[in-house]
């Protein structure tokens, strides 16, 4: 008598779509896609801080910050649109657990709450600086 069973084929096929959605390549894709959006934003306010004064190099170097800000762009997008295919593919599972439901709720509610104070705070912060560049 053995005790201790074989993985059967469909095993194998269950455990694939119960993997989590953040495993293997993705996640560490989805780290190095990160880290480049941060280096190519550092250096695009590195090249806008750094802007020389004179007329005919501000216009090569403001082409060459549009270049980077379009790059920098695209990597965001594409991270955004990795997270929400994460999110959508969240909400879409049909779970009839009440505990899984209970923690989507949670998640849901904890994503609001960090959420609405970053854009309160940017909002406010863009007035204030725009009101600021007016009176001077």
């Amino acid at each position: 008598m053995d005790l201790i069973a074989e993985p059967t084929a469909q095993d194998a096929s269950s455990e694939a779509i119960d993997a989590p959605p953040w495993s293997g390549w993705t996640r560490y894709a989805f780290g190095v896609t990160f880290g480049l959006a941060a280096v190519v934003t550092a250096a695009a306010i590195f090249l806008t801080a750094t802007t020389a004064g004179d007329r005919s190099e501000s216009l090569l170097s403001s082409q060459i910050v549009l270049g980077v800000l379009a790059a920098d762009c695209l990597l965001i997008f594409g991270l955004a649109g990795a997270m929400a295919r994460q999110v959508l593919r969240l909400f879409r599972r049909d779970d009839p657990d009440a505990g899984a439901r209970l923690h989507r709720r949670f998640v849901s509610l904890f994503a609001i709450a960090a959420v609405a104070p970053a854009v309160v705070v940017a909002l406010f912060f863009g007035l204030v600086v725009s009101r600021g560049m007016e009176s001077w």
